[in-house]
């Protein structure tokens, strides 16, 4: 008999299947809010362009300078971050996400929580979000 995946090894496993649907040429990074208790997921996320906007052909970020900040290159990348998507399609589904647990995996690379996703989690009030290979980063507890 097979053994079952302990919880965490369960949520990363899903949160790499999310990440797979990311379309960006990139860095494909997915993410899960997952509610402590119940141990439900409740919204998932993945990086990608806004709802209706379309796909990268060329990703912007190739050919940059060394030392060129992407954000200053003057055409920014349209990706929204997988963990703005949970808040985001959280909000749009009505469902609560205080207090949850944040699972973010990545396929090329691996991720980071930037300093905006991280505030907009606090402010969304979750609990705490795991990186797949780098650790646990606590905003509300």
């Amino acid at each position: 008999m097979a053994k079952r995946p302990e919880w965490n090894e369960y949520f990363f496993g899903i949160a790499r299947a999310v990440a797979r649907r990311s379309p960006c040429l990139k860095n494909k990074v997915g993410a899960i809010a997952v509610n402590p208790e119940s141990k439900r997921i409740l919204a998932t996320g993945y990086n990608g362009p806004a709802v209706g906007e379309p796909h990268c052909e060329k990703c912007r970020r190739e050919g940059l300078p060394s030392g060129v900040r992407f954000i200053e290159s003057g055409e920014p990348c349209p990706a929204v971050h997988a963990e703005e998507n949970i808040v985001a399609m959280a909000a749009r589904h009505g469902v609560g996400i205080q207090g949850c647990v944040v699972y973010v995996a990545g396929l090329n690379y691996p991720p980071r929580l930037c300093p905006v996703c991280r505030w907009l989690l606090k402010n969304a009030g979750v609990k705490n979000v795991i990186i797949e290979g780098t650790g646990s980063v606590k905003l509300n507890e």
